[in-house]
């Protein structure tokens, strides 16, 4: 039970009295009980962020997921252009054309564009064997 003085009187009233017969007077922290109607609102207004929360954590989930997938496009994108700036080359599917140089035993590889872009040894069966014919005695 609440023990009050000055029963009765409006609240601007009491607080003239309070000032008017009190030794002292200071601001101090005092503790202030929620009515059940307070807390049933408090409960109310707790309930509707809750749900409003649960809404925004469903969309942070979506779009979320949207910048993880931006994201890892980006780093995808990221370590081919590396590796592209590392090695100073890709690889490509392109007609290519073999011209075979006899006479110094290479096989020269050219790309579309008429670059040279390989060189190897010929293969013995693609060195061009002068055949004499062995029947023929004009020598």
């Amino acid at each position: 039970m609440k023990e009050t003085i000055y029963e009765g009187r409006t609240q601007s009233e009491k607080i003239e009295l309070l000032r008017a017969n009190c030794n002292h007077s200071e601001l101090q922290q005092v503790k202030i009980f929620f009515s059940e109607d307070d807390l049933n609102e408090m409960k109310s207004r707790l309930s509707e962020h809750c749900i409003t929360k649960s809404g925004y954590e469903d969309e942070l989930k979506d779009i979320g997921k949207e910048l993880r997938n931006k994201i890892k496009e980006q780093n995808e994108t990221i370590r081919m252009l590396l590796q592209f700036l590392k090695d100073k080359y890709e690889y490509q599917t392109q007609e290519v054309f073999d011209f075979d140089d006899q006479e110094n035993g290479l096989m020269l590889t050219y790309n579309i564009h008429g670059e040279l872009i390989n060189s190897r040894k010929l293969r013995p069966q693609e060195r061009q064997v002068k055949i004499f014919n062995m029947n023929n005695k004009t020598a």
